[in-house]
């Protein structure tokens, strides 16, 4: 999810620069995959605070509620 996160934040610099986007990629998964979900910008949770931070130090290493709204 990571990557996808990434790679969605690369799509909306280029998307704000007003250029043409195609994502051309073997993604390896499902339609409704949360890394496909990501990168075609649905949003797969009602919350993100419960999911475990991408770089988690601690077994309670959450996502904050501002964070949460930012992805």
């Amino acid at each position: 999810m990571a990557e996808a996160w990434v790679l969605r934040c690369e799509i909306i610099v280029e998307l704000k620069a007003a250029h043409p986007v195609i994502v051309m990629v073997d993604f390896n998964d499902s339609e409704h995959a949360m890394s496909s979900e990501i990168i075609a910008a649905e949003k797969p949770f009602k919350s993100y605070s419960w999911l475990l931070r991408h770089n988690v130090k601690a077994s309670n290493d959450r996502y904050s509620k501002d964070e949460n709204e930012t992805i």
